[in-house]
């Protein structure tokens, strides 16, 4: 299998949990899909999030 080929199956059978898990990753998006805040600065806020607790 190509790499396109195993991209194309995960998501037709686990479309709804890439769904769930977008929802839970606390990010918010623009309409184009590009997120608010990007993945570095999301990763530095959670993770600091994480160290306080």
């Amino acid at each position: 299998m190509t790499t396109s080929e195993r991209l194309t199956d995960s998501v037709n059978f686990s479309y709804q949990d890439y769904l769930s898990l977008i929802d839970r990753l606390d990010q918010k998006y623009f309409e184009s899909g590009n997120p608010a805040l990007s993945w570095d600065e999301w990763y530095a806020s959670h993770f600091a999030q994480l160290s306080k607790s």
